[in-house]
């Protein structure tokens, strides 16, 4: 009798230990006393009596809320960007949306992208029955399908131009092969 008694008395001294644990983070968590994630104030446990304290209220957001978050990228940079961070990249990749905000990247011939193209995978094995394919891209120079070969330059989202210097702004020709101009001699499928 004496041991199922003391077995019953197990847990509910568990149960007190814990509540007693989470009383006592709960009284230093509203007094205070603990910081978590917050470097910025004074690590003191008690106040200078000759310096006043104030509590500075909490930041607020465009919205109106309490910012929850604080961004340690500094004001300015592309991973500070509004909506998430964005995303630095070499100049003349693919990039759905540009910064137009003046957002600095850290490495010299770089911009900021703050909404970056979807990365598609490639076609199984079986597309195109086992033939070439190409990739379809946008006005952005994404990627947005891909397309059985040959394919009209058009319709994979280029330009025909004329084989020449500077005829394509950024110098990527499809490969002629898989990108029609319609069997033109001299012209080339220049690609976003």
């Amino acid at each position: 009798m004496i041991a199922l008694c003391t077995y019953r008395r197990a847990p509910l001294a568990r149960v007190l230990l814990l509540s007693a644990a989470f009383v006592a983070a709960f009284v230093a968590c509203g007094t205070g006393d603990v910081v978590v994630g917050d470097d910025s104030r004074d690590a003191s446990p008690t106040p200078d009596s000759s310096t006043p304290t104030t509590d500075a209220p909490p930041p607020i957001d465009k919205d109106g809320a309490i910012a929850d978050a604080v961004v340690d990228a500094p004001p300015g940079s592309c991973a500070a960007a509004p909506g998430g961070p964005g995303m630095c990249l070499p100049t003349g990749a693919a990039c759905r949306q540009a910064d137009t905000t003046g957002l600095t990247c850290p490495t010299a011939g770089q911009f900021c992208c703050v909404v970056t193209c979807p990365e598609l995978a490639p076609p199984a094995p079986n597309f195109c029955d086992g033939g070439p394919y190409a990739p379809l891209y946008d006005a952005k120079a994404c990627i947005v399908g891909f397309a059985c070969t040959p394919i009209a330059c058009t319709t994979a989202g280029g330009t025909c131009v004329g084989i020449a210097p500077g005829t394509c702004p950024n110098n990527k020709f499809g490969d002629a092969s898989k990108y029609s101009c319609g069997g033109g001699v001299g012209t080339g499928c220049c690609l976003p």
